[in-house]
């Protein structure tokens, strides 16, 4: 049993032991409820996972065989249903059972391709089906996790078939279909044990060659990261360490920091495509991956631990305050999973270890050493991100703080302790000191432990006093963080210390001076204090006030508690501090939850005789008839809050003063004041809890007896009764209440309760009161006193009876004794019954009274419903605090444990809260699985009431009540279809008035009423007519209601109901509940309902209750009489398409013209002159057209496109074209969809607009040229919609197509020749036309040379159509491609540079659709040709020319190369003409003089490093590198500007072997070139080069790129010389440990040298140089540690100081470098400047600008 259920109150625990053969009962009638054939069955086991899921979140002591059979059942449940929402609520269980039983041994085997055909089904065919997104959504995100959870279930053989079944899509990289690929290879792949043989390092090689196919593209690499992270979890076969190189260079470029200022960030210019981003839509990944593969490197090699401390090396600066950036958000994540997945990895080893008996010294990895060494490499990232100013990332600091101190507290600890002491210390950073404190109280415990194990309570003391002098109300960040510094310390520590009187003391003095001074804030009005409305800081939940006084008092002893308690009753009584009443009570709160016995007689009782006397100072003044005073109101207020507190635990104490309490209500409920009213209330029901409810008392007492360190347990550690110590685990106390509370509870539940009841009923139907005001307050404060009586027993007060007898039982649950009856609570729903319907009547516009009814009338109906809102509304932060944790492992004491630690207050607490939801949910789902269970009569009563406040005038009330009728919906779901039926009518009655048509909407449009339409289809059916017949409401309010309403039920779409897609559909059948005021005749026969309400004027009348009677009377509404309709208009239709859809694929129940009528009727709304409808008819179109012939649809459309003498057509097109209006715009920044051209005033109308189309185009859109328009109007739906319709048609709408096509391609204004681009699209993709045919050359011609130079990019869109293969992974060829082509690569050349530049920009758009692997030799033949000429224009005169001239070569190449790469029978280089032409460019070095050729090479360079194919032409890029740096600084602007955009580009561009070696020695050869731009210009770049390459670089070539660098410290060209060192001081700081060692070293040398050197002023230019290079290196070295203090610093910064003294420039990089260093050490000087001799010292002073500064 688990411990949260073990440590329940007596009486529950003992009934959760039958739990597991109630749970075994339950996998039984899951089984029996499901009959495959049937499908209303698939409702029935719907019913039954909520209850699953109660024994889950109960964590009941459940057997593994029910567990396996219920997982059994569900899979194949999952795999033989259809129903999307069935299987998303089936998968949502799977996946809770797997997770709970993740480390049971369940014997599983689970088949993969199921989940892959219902995933391609679903989710990835060209048309998926009619549900709302929402549901959609919900469903994939289920199926992923499903999947992931079953890979290690799946069986021999399974890694071999998903990849030969996925490697297909990856033959193209350059593809969509590859990304898709990769995120189905990265769901599926398994890596389990039966699948080990399948993985080997010759896989991981192919893996990295289609990885690195496709650079700097983040979604790629999520998937290939996600991929290599498992392998190196689960493949430890595979030697990883010659991988490590390639692994962490991926790593450290995939977080895509800037390692220069002067580069751009972010260059991972492809995007996944649309159909992914909204599909797999997942962030954070990367990160993950990468800390999953480093901590399991860790693991497998050694050599790992080099790797990962380099790569530390390079991103510590970024972790840095100064230095944060985008890529601050993907460090920290990273940060925080890799100390989360050591601790994992290390509770694993431990846990295993403990288990096989092996001893710590033997662990074969993560041992001691290894320990030590990443605790010391964190720690450099936690130093540099504690301070972040990005609040996430200092809050993983601590987290990790929280671990680590576990792990290595010899390091860790210390650096805790220096840090919190510098922060106290550092008076420019105030900011520091919280979370220095913070800090500290992460590693609370581990101070206690190691402190205790080093006999030493100094340091505890020390903190601890600290923590007081932190509290202080000017500063609550501190103070919240003292609090939780104390709280962490008392929570370890079980006995009294020497110095805790004396802190005590001390503490209180501080914790009351802290009270006072936040009252004092309060406003301040007529001399009164008045209590501000805003809670202050203490009372927020993330406060540890209320927790830190528990915990203090709790650990006391007898004699100190109550010296604490005499100070604290002191306090409380003696001072009047309305501003912290909540903090006050829960002073006294805690007092008498630590000891209610002692708290007694020295609070309780003494602040019952001030409230006394307060209330009764109010009855005089009342009795003559005298007003009270407001000061009297506060005080007596004040008083009775603070009593409400101080008893709401106080337990059978109360019994000496119940008839003080009784005369404290009497009196309050007496008094002339509402909030007097409400706070005596308030009393009432804190006091019944405090009676009759189970609570934990004394949890905080420590029950160690001999150790100084209070023990902290686990639940892992208490199994069946077998516990590690029996002392800790131990049941805790409970408050169990006797016989004296229960009698008094019942007292007053018969004053405040029953008796008042009886005056309600008796006030509102006699009138007593004429007096209308005062009649008014005396029902107020009546339902006040039932309310605060209802809601202080909660179900304590047995439910309603129920009229079947039932033996329900699901979980155990009680919130305490029970008192009253059944009885009393239908007594009291009757009675209320009664009072509303008064209300209603006579005082309909009190909303006062109404809410206090509809609050009271909610705890009656919904039993248990409100300790379920308590549960949810506590909040759980400070209990799950880092610094209340320890983690498995615990090496301080090397004592480890199963699970994480925690005090054991926490855990009883957690039993406590635990115990509160058992009691809501016990009994709450036996009215929805068990159908002989009728829902009393009083419930009836109760929701007849609420269903006419949720129609209510006034909005408070009908939030409320809709809340309320809602929870009682959900509890008792037969009385849902009654309730839509009766919304459905007010919907389409006349009569209804605007504040019932909106509370009728708000109730449709909930969850719970959604979910119902799809299992009823009478009920569907009167939601449909109801939404489209309610078109009479014209208010702007209802409208904007209906709207919501309807946007929300396509949302959440399930289908038709399930009846209607059985095979007849002939008679309809209610089940409803039986009630008096709802009768509900049926007639088999007739299709007609009636449903009669008695007790109100409710009559309803439904005429369509058939699936083919639905659809017609949607066809029959007309629309068209009121501006307004037409919003009704397209209700209608788009509920046709809904209905229509399922049966598209299956006719077998669908009447045979029903199909081609609504095709027919969309397709005649294409013309329609109502923009929104022209959008849905697209929508319905491309899903209702497929590629399948239907005679009858191609009959009706037929005959609608050829009517009227092809008027209808023209009509078609020209309306299409008012969609494409904003085309007109020169806006370059215009990349609207169609869907999204719509005024913002019919958005809301239109959100349901949404339809699947496979990713198009099939290769990433790259190519944004900036010489051509880079906004497009080309609608890839509507092109599909015109091929479908060519294709259903046939040849017979041929030529009026062709006409239509013709027609519209001449006219001037854009939107019609975008209209025609589509439409051609469609007619050269339909595969109708036939090959050769000489009207397609006609056409291409006329677009080359006709067309409008501003349409270019429709016209390309539309040859891109045209060429794009067919099928689902895009591998089918068009008829019409190799025509197309050819026309545009054999047509002859154009003389105009317009039509040159059109031409090639054709080519390179269909070029690169165009897959290379499968090209067939014609299209290889068309490659070459089109490549001669294209480099016999690389000079051409057009800039326009040029540049497209360079993105087609990049295209075409590319292609050939890789067709080459795919065919190795094939090993001739077919690009050969192009490389010598960039090698003869290049060594013609001639680059300013010929500008036109080289602009060309630049676009070329660009293109193939922004379309991610320059994996295949790397020796051309690596080639023109060169041109590249010495044109960095170039007159010619334009040049410049392309150089610069190419130089970016490469800066983010990795180079393997044998390429890389060929970039350095150009690299090297660029950094001794004469021009002194291009070594500075060499220079930037080496150093992204060097980051880029850290793990690939080997150390004789890091060391010739150092030398190289330090070269030019001496350049002649200062600039060149001061870049060098900004570079090399860069180099330092990312790491490089050798070789800056080897350079500070020499550096300081040569400058201390030169220092000694007599007559250094009499110096010549070379000469200067060089000193100025000895400097400069020495200010690198100084430049390389911008906020630390190594031992060397102060020697190097003084000799530097020294050469103040120079010539220029040599003083003025002094005082540069001086200034810098004093201002990135400003915040730490003052402890730092001890590193610093007093000589050291003056010399500083001479340089600095203020000399007080370095004194």
């Amino acid at each position: 049993m688990h411990l949260s259920n073990a440590w329940l109150p007596a009486p529950v625990a003992e009934e959760a032991r039958k739990e597991a053969e109630a749970f075994r009962s339950v996998v039984r009638s899951v089984r029996e409820s499901w009959k495959r054939n049937d499908p209303d069955s698939v409702q029935e086991t719907l019913k039954w996972i909520s209850v699953v899921d109660l024994f889950l979140n109960a964590k009941s002591d459940i057997s593994s065989e029910d567990v396996k059979e219920l997982i059994e059942f569900g899979f194949e449940f999952f795999h033989s249903s259809q129903d999307m929402q069935a299987q998303a609520s089936w998968g949502h269980l799977l996946n809770r059972l797997l997770k709970k039983n993740r480390k049971k041994n369940l014997s599983l085997s689970i088949n993969w391709r199921p989940f892959y055909d219902t995933l391609m089904q679903m989710h990835f065919k060209r048309n998926t089906g009619p549900e709302g997104w929402r549901l959609r959504g919900r469903h994939l995100q289920v199926m992923t996790t499903l999947i992931k959870r079953c890979r290690k279930f799946f069986p021999a053989g399974s890694s071999s078939e998903i990849w030969t079944e996925l490697n297909g899509f990856l033959i193209n990289p350059w593809s969509h279909s590859a990304f898709e690929g990769a995120v189905f290879l990265s769901l599926f792949l398994t890596m389990n044990q039966e699948n080990q043989h399948f993985f080997s390092s010759e896989w991981i090689e192919k893996c990295f060659g289609i990885w690195e196919s496709v650079p700097n593209c983040e979604y790629w690499n999520m998937q290939w990261l996600s991929i290599f992270a498992r392998s190196i979890k689960h493949c430890e076969l595979i030697e990883w360490r010659i991988f490590l190189p390639r692994l962490f260079t991926h790593f450290l470029n995939n977080f895509q920091v800037s390692p220069s200022y002067g580069l751009k960030s972010e260059q991972f210019l492809i995007r996944r495509p649309q159909t992914l981003r909204s599909l797999f839509d997942r962030y954070g990944s990367n990160s993950n991956s990468i800390a999953k593969s480093i901590v399991y490197l860790l693991k497998h090699s050694t050599e790992t631990q080099q790797y990962f401390q380099t790569f530390v090396d390079k991103l510590e600066q970024f972790f840095h305050p100064s230095n944060g950036g985008h890529w601050t958000y993907s460090l920290d994540f990273f940060f925080w999973r890799l100390v989360i997945l050591f601790e994992k990895h290390l509770s694993f080893q431990t846990s295993n270890n403990k288990k096989e008996g092996i001893k710590e010294e033997n662990t074969s990895s993560m041992g001691k050493l290894a320990r030590e060494t990443f605790c010391k490499t964190v720690l450099r990232l936690m130093d540099r991100g504690q301070y972040s100013k990005y609040e996430g990332l200092s809050d993983t600091v601590l987290k990790a703080i929280s671990i680590l101190s576990y792990v290595e507290p010899s390091l860790v600890l210390p650096f805790i302790s220096s840090r919190f002491h510098l922060a106290l210390q550092t008076t420019t950073a105030t900011h520091q000191l919280r979370i220095a404190i913070s800090s500290v109280a992460s590693a609370g415990r581990a101070f206690v432990l190691f402190s205790n194990s080093k006999d030493s309570e100094g340091l505890i003391a020390k903190f601890l006093s600290f923590a007081l002098l932190a509290l202080d109300a000017n500063d609550p960040p501190k103070t919240i963080a003292a609090m939780e510094l104390i709280c962490s310390i008392f929570s370890s520590i079980s006995v009294e210390m020497i110095w805790l009187s004396e802190w005590l003391d001390e503490f209180f003095s501080r914790l009351f001076l802290l009270l006072r001074n936040i009252e004092s804030n309060d406003i301040v009005h007529d001399g009164l204090k008045l209590a501000s409305a805003k809670p202050t800081f203490l009372s927020e939940d993330n406060s540890y006030y209320s927790l830190m006084l528990q915990i203090i008092l709790g650990k006391l002893s007898p004699p100190l508690f109550k010296q604490a308690m005499d100070k604290i009753s002191h306090f409380v009584i003696q001072n009047f501090l309305p501003g912290i009443t909540n903090e006050i009570g829960k002073l006294c709160s805690a007092c008498v939850g630590t000891d209610s016995q002692l708290a007694g007689p020295h609070l309780i009782n003494k602040i019952i005789k001030t409230t006394i006397s307060s209330l009764k100072e109010i009855s005089v003044e009342n009795h003559n008839n005298e007003m009270i005073s407001q000061s009297l109101e506060m005080v007596t207020g004040y008083h009775l809050r603070i009593l409400l507190s101080a008893i709401c635990r106080a337990g059978d104490v109360l019994i000496n003063y119940q008839n003080e309490l009784k005369e404290i209500l009497s009196l309050t409920f007496k008094a002339p004041s509402w909030k007097i009213n409400q706070a005596g209330g308030t009393v009432l029901l804190f006091l019944l809890r405090s009676l009759i409810f189970y609570y934990p008392v004394e949890q905080y007492k420590s029950l160690a007896k001999i150790s100084s360190v209070d023990q902290w347990i686990s639940t892992k550690g208490y199994k069946n009764g077998e516990t590690e110590s029996e002392t800790e685990y131990s049941v805790p106390k409970w408050h169990i209440p006797n016989n004296s509370e229960v009698l008094f509870a019942n007292e007053l539940l018969e004053i405040h309760l029953k008796l008042a009841s009886d005056d309600l009923v008796t006030t509102c139907q006699d009138k007593i009161l004429s007096n209308s005001g005062a009649e008014k307050d005396y029902i107020k404060v009546t339902l006040l006193r039932i309310k605060c009586c209802l809601n202080g027993i909660l179900s304590c007060l047995p439910d309603f009876k129920n009229n079947e007898k039932c033996n329900y039982f699901s979980i155990a649950g009680s919130l305490g004794a029970t008192v009253g009856s059944s009885h009393l609570r239908e007594r009291i729903s009757q009675q209320m019954h009664s009072t509303c319907q008064y209300l209603l009547k006579e005082r309909v516009d009190d909303s006062i009274l109404l809410e206090l009814s509809i609050n009271i009338m909610d705890t009656l109906a919904n039993f248990g419903s409100k300790e379920y809102e308590e549960y949810c509304g506590k909040d759980r932060r400070v209990l799950n605090a880092d610094s209340l944790m320890e983690p498995p492992f615990n090496f301080i004491h090397s004592s480890h444990s199963q699970g994480h630690k925690r005090p054991r207050w926490v855990l009883v607490e957690r039993s406590y809260m635990n115990n509160i939801w058992r009691a809501s949910q016990s009994s709450y789902h036996k009215f929805r699985i068990e159908k002989n269970i009728i829902p009393s009569e009083y419930i009836a009563h109760l929701m007849q009431d609420l269903l006419t406040l949720s129609l209510h005038n006034y909005k408070g009330v009908r939030f409320l009540a809709v809340k309320t009728v809602c929870r009682i919906l959900k509890r008792y779901p037969s009385l849902i279809s009654n309730c839509m039926v009766i919304l459905a009518e007010k919907l389409r009655n006349k009569k209804t008035e605007e504040h019932e048509v909106l509370g009728s909407c708000k109730l449709l449009s909930s969850n719970i009423l959604l979910r119902h339409l799809n299992t009823d289809g009478v009920v569907f059916s009167s939601f449909i007519i109801g939404l489209l017949e309610s078109f009479h409401h014209e208010s702007l309010k209802s409208q904007e209601a209906i709207t919501g309403l309807f946007v929300e039920f396509n949302k959440n779409y399930a289908g038709i109901p399930v009846g209607w897609s059985k095979n007849s559909v002939d008679q309809i059948q209610i089940n409803c509940a039986k009630l008096d005021e709802i009768q509900i005749n049926c007639s088999k026969s007739d299709d007609q309902i009636q449903i009669n309400c008695s007790k109100s004027a409710y009559q309803i009348q439904i005429n369509c209750s058939k699936f083919s009677d639905l659809v017609s009377k949607i066809r029959l509404l007309n629309f068209s009489s009121t501006t307004l309709k037409w919003r009704y208009s397209l209700m209608a239709d788009r509920i046709l398409l809904l209905l229509t859809l399922p049966y598209k694929n299956n006719n077998s129940n669908f009447p045979l013209n029903l199909h081609a009528e609504t095709t027919g009727h969309f397709s005649k709304n294409l013309k329609s002159q109502l923009p929104q409808s022209r959008m849905l008819s697209i929508s319905a179109l491309n899903s209702l057209l497929t590629s399948q012939n239907n005679p009858s649809t191609k009959q009706t459309l037929s005959r609608i496109l050829l009517q009227e003498n092809q008027e209808t057509l023209k009509d078609i097109f020209t309306e299409l074209s008012f969609l494409h209006e904003d085309s007109e715009s020169d806006d370059s920044s215009n990349h609207k969809s169609l869907f999204l051209t719509q005024s913002s005033t019919n958005e809301e109308i239109t959100l349901f607009f949404y339809d699947f189309c496979a990713s198009w185009p099939r290769t990433p859109n790259w190519a944004f040229l900036d010489s051509f328009p880079n906004n497009t109007s080309f609608n890839p739906r509507l092109a599909r919609v015109f091929k479908r319709l060519i294709q259903e048609c046939g040849t017979d709408i041929l030529d009026i197509f062709q006409n239509m096509i013709e027609k519209f391609s001449c006219e001037d204004e854009r939107s019609k020749r975008s209209v025609a681009s589509e439409a051609l699209a469609g007619l050269l993709h339909s595969n109708i036309i036939r090959s050769n045919n000489k009207w397609v050359d006609e056409r291409i011609n006329y677009i080359l040379n006709e067309s409008s130079f501003e349409s270019i990019n429709e016209w390309a869109d539309c040859i891109l159509y045209a060429v794009t293969g067919k099928g689902k992974d895009g591998n089918e060829i068009p008829l019409l491609r190799k025509n197309i082509l050819e026309c545009l690569v054999r047509r002859e050349k154009g003389i105009k540079a317009g039509f040159v530049a059109k031409r090639y920009f054709f080519i390179l758009i269909a070029f690169n659709e165009i897959s290379p692997a499968g090209m067939s030799s014609d299209e290889v033949g068309l490659h070459e040709e089109i490549l001669e000429e294209l480099i016999g224009d690389v000079n051409h005169l057009s800039p326009q020319v040029r540049e497209v001239v360079g993105a087609t070569l990049c295209v075409v190449s590319s292609n050939l190369r890789y067709f080459a790469f795919s065919n190795k029978n094939d090993q001739s280089d077919k690009v050969a003409s192009l490389l010598n032409l960039i090698l003869k460019f290049v060594n013609s070095k001639e680059y300013t003089d010929n500008i036109n050729q080289t602009e060309t090479m630049f676009h070329f360079m660009i293109s193939c490093l922004d379309s991610g194919k320059s994996s295949f032409l790397l020796d051309m890029v690596v080639s023109l590198i060169y041109p590249v740096l010495s044109l960095q600084d170039t007159t010619n602007k334009e040049l410049a500007k392309l150089a610069t955009k190419a130089f970016e580009a490469l800066s983010w561009r990795i180079f393997p072997r044998p390429f890389l070696e060929s970039a350095i020695e150009i690299i090297l050869s660029s950094l001794s070139d004469s021009n002194w731009r291009i070594r500075y210009a060499s220079l930037t770049y080496l150093e992204a080069f060097m980051f880029r390459h850290t793990f690939t670089l080997q150390e004789s070539e890091k060391s010739r790129i150092w030398d190289g660098i330090k070269k030019l410290l001496s350049d002649n060209q200062v600039e060149v010389r001061e870049h060098a060192t900004k570079v090399l001081a860069s180099l330092m700081k990312a790491g490089e440990t050798e070789f800056s060692k080897t350079f500070r070293e020499e550096s300081y040398s040569t400058a201390a040298l030169i220092i000694n050197t007599k007559n250094h002023r009499l110096i010549n230019r070379s000469t200067l140089a060089s000193r100025h290079g000895v400097l400069l290196a020495l200010a690198a070295s100084v430049l390389s540690v911008p906020y630390d203090m190594p031992s060397w610093l102060p020697n190097h910064v003084t000799l530097l100081a020294k050469f103040i003294t120079e010539p220029y420039p040599i003083n003025i990089t002094v005082t540069k470098t001086v200034a810098e260093f004093r201002r990135s050490h400003a915040d730490t000087w003052d402890i730092q400047k001890s590193s610093f001799t007093e000589d050291q010292l003056e010399v500083l002073a001479d340089t600095s600008l203020s000399s007080s500064y370095f004194a």
